[in-house]
């Protein structure tokens, strides 16, 4: 087991290497040239479009791996796909997090506040860990549909009206 962590941490790493190189440039960049204004406006839309970018690609990997099989350790190991799939979901949960935390901290730093860990922290791996068991439970519901394109559309589809209506709620309820 210690093994095949190893492996998927060495072959999963490689997602988040690139945006942690960038929110350190970016870090760096702040640091030197002092002036945050203009940083901060690029640094919050490129951690958008990097956060979602992320997501997107671990959760096609996790629909490949767990859903359509892609994954030749998976087929030779003698464990569950469901704890293969836990241990994914955990170094995915982890590496975002990291990501989240450097942007927060340079964001926090920039505009001279403190950082509540324990509020960001917490929030942020509830979040994660759900959005990931929504996309497991997505690939059981239509586990047994034969075509397995259609099975990923309804994966998908279904992953983001679960998620629109969770914005959607949201969003109501502050108005």
């Amino acid at each position: 087991m210690s093994e095949y962590i190893i492996i998927r941490v060495r072959r999963l790493s490689a997602i988040f290497i690139v945006p942690l190189l960038v929110e350190f440039g970016f870090f760096l960049f702040l640091v030197i040239t002092k002036k945050s204004s203009n940083v901060l406006n690029f640094h919050g839309l490129w951690y958008i479009a990097a956060a979602a970018t992320v997501f997107v690609v671990t959760a096609y990997q996790l629909i490949q791996c767990y859903y359509a099989g892609n994954d030749s350790l998976w087929k030779i190991l003698p464990y569950s796909k469901e704890l293969l799939a836990l241990i994914d979901m955990v170094i995915y949960v982890i590496g975002t997090s990291a990501f989240g935390i450097v942007y927060q901290l340079i964001q926090n730093a920039a505009a001279k506040h403190s950082f509540e860990w324990t509020t960001y922290v917490g929030e942020k791996l509830l979040s994660l860990f759900s959005l990931y068991l929504l996309i497991l439970a997505a690939c059981s519901l239509f586990k047994n549909i034969q075509y397995p394109s259609v099975g990923r559309t309804l994966i998908a589809i279904t992953t983001g009206i679960v998620i629109l209506d969770c914005i959607i709620k949201v969003t109501t309820q502050k108005m």
